[in-house]
């Protein structure tokens, strides 16, 4: 971009030109790639040439749009496809020994299927392997609620609408009314 709008970057900002400093902001505005760039008026000081290369600039970055979104969705289906196969790992880890080996293996496989699409460059050879991944790992999440449920019930059996909290037949409730009172109206 320095070299396409003919700017020196071995000076300071300040002893630019106004129309090299919109060159400077121009090439800041398109170096990090934005999906959506507003303008307002950057390419008034800039010479003839310049407008020139700067209109030549937005119908290529319009060019490759299409390639932009397909990189993007390429990125976060990898990256879902990470935080997936960490999750699954991690409670695979500590939740294995619930699960028959049977079970472990078709988990062990399906990650691995997730691994060898993420490879590759095809979003959607990504999302239906971790479609699959997530359909063999149910096994793993029953069992792991089954914990928690049993957890959460205790020794005594489920709770009874309580909150999980036992009452003791001792204990009296009393209700009560109260009335909020202003510190400022006293």
């Amino acid at each position: 971009l320095i070299k396409r709008l003919d700017l020196d970057p071995s000076r300071k900002f300040r002893q630019y030109s106004s129309g090299n400093k919109r060159k400077v902001v121009l090439i800041q505005a398109f170096m990090h790639r934005p999906r959506l760039l507003i303008l307002d008026e950057p390419t008034n000081g800039l010479d003839p040439l310049n407008q020139q290369e700067f209109d030549r600039m937005v119908k290529e970055g319009q060019a490759h749009s299409e390639e932009d979104k397909q990189r993007r969705k390429l990125a976060e289906a990898r990256n879902q496809g990470d935080n997936l196969i960490y999750s699954t790992e991690k409670n695979l880890t500590e939740h294995g020994d619930k699960i028959g080996d049977d079970d472990k293996n078709k988990i062990k496989d399906a990650i691995a299927a997730v691994r060898k699409a993420m490879e590759g460059n095809d979003p959607s050879a990504i999302e239906s392997a971790m479609q699959a991944l997530n359909t063999v790992s149910h096994k793993l999440a029953e069992e792991m609620y089954k914990k928690t449920t049993a957890t959460a019930e205790g020794p005594q059996g489920p709770a009874q609408g309580n909150g999980g909290a036992s009452a003791k037949s001792d204990d009296k409730v009393v209700d009560a009314e109260f009335e909020e009172v202003d510190k400022d109206k006293k």
